[in-house]
């Protein structure tokens, strides 16, 4: 349960990231930009980060069903060893990968904010 909600959270995130450096963009940047290539990277990465995370929703389903399998064959046969699926270790891989490109978008936009307003 907490790994759906950390996986929603992400999303809201990393979209919501995405929308509000458009606005920033849209609104307060006047004059040609220091260092666009940081912004575009963390539009990239916040991407990554969105595709990552509904990766970890399919492999999530495809593991529930796997599991589901794997019971059903314990279930009916009792000398029957439990197999985790392999599902179920790309779901933990995507999670990972969608968190550390947020981190990544957000660390390379907060680097093109410091570069174009606060410095």
């Amino acid at each position: 349960q907490q790994s759906a909600t950390l996986d929603k959270y992400i999303f809201t995130i990393s979209t919501g990231a995405f929308g509000l450096s458009l606005l920033f963009i849209e609104n307060l940047v006047k004059e040609i930009m220091k260092f666009p290539h940081f912004l575009l990277f963390s539009w990239i990465m916040f991407s990554l980060s969105v595709l990552s995370c509904l990766l970890s929703y399919i492999s999530s389903k495809s593991a529930f069903a796997r599991t589901i399998e794997e019971y059903d064959k314990m279930y009916e046969d009792e000398n029957y060893t439990f197999q985790k699926p392999f599902q179920d270790f790309l779901t933990s891989v995507f999670n990972w990968y969608s968190l550390g490109f947020l981190v990544l978008g957000f660390a390379s936009f907060f680097i093109f904010v410091f570069y174009n307003f606060l410095k």
